[in-house]
């Protein structure tokens, strides 16, 4: 995992922890002032490049467009800090994701479809919504302790007509859950979230996914 990065100072926010990080943003738990309340807040690692600026915006766009589902996770402010890092103030919802849930054990039938269902019922409002998530994977799914699930990482998300923000051909996503179609560079459709869905809830079954390789490209 690489190494967390310097919190950003957050007018309004004072910082708790960090949460994780990522290839291209961090995210850390703050605590609101006003009003009083713990948030996650998804930092970028470097300063915002008028591509990069674009899909921060567009996937605080599509939050919050669709925070009002209660299994997706809400945005509550967006902006850039002095320095110039954009950052995305969410829903802190305290927990684990889906991912550290089936390293544990395999889940149970009803468990499963459980969380299957509710997920079902995430994507049937944004693809309503013309948003795709086309990264959809255990690491982007936080199960709360209550058990009630959240969607969250709609960083390359894309909406219906939306202005491409990627090279043509170039591969989004996690290869392990990638449809095959989305895999081989063609555009994504929201049968691709649906697929890696089902990939999910057999890895949730077996303990194990149904497609790997010793590489990314395997």
């Amino acid at each position: 995992m690489p190494a967390q990065p310097t919190p950003p100072r957050i007018s309004g926010y004072d910082f708790i922890q960090p949460l994780g990080t990522g290839a291209t943003a961090s995210v850390y738990r703050y605590h609101q002032r006003v009003p009083s309340r713990d948030v996650a807040i998804k930092v970028s690692s470097a300063t915002l490049d008028p591509r990069a600026a674009a899909r921060f915006r567009n996937e605080a766009n599509y939050m919050a467009e669709l925070s009002a589902h209660p299994y997706i996770l809400s945005i509550h402010d967006a902006g850039v800090t002095s320095t110039g890092l954009g950052y995305i103030v969410l829903e802190y919802a305290p927990g684990g994701s889906y991912k550290e849930l089936i390293r544990k054990r395999p889940l149970t039938a009803d468990q499963m479809l459980d969380l299957g269902i509710k997920l079902c019922s995430a994507l049937f409002t944004a693809h309503c919504k013309g948003i795709l998530h086309r990264d959809i994977k255990p690491a982007n799914i936080l199960v709360r302790p209550d058990g009630v699930v959240k969607l969250t990482d709609f960083g390359i998300s894309r909406a219906t007509g939306q202005v491409n923000l990627t090279a043509v051909g170039m591969v989004m996503g996690t290869a392990q859950y990638l449809p095959p179609e989305q895999a081989m560079g063609e555009t994504a459709t929201p049968i691709g979230d649906l697929y890696a869905l089902g990939v999910i809830a057999y890895e949730a079954a077996a303990g194990r996914r149904p497609f790997t390789g010793e590489t990314q490209v395997d």
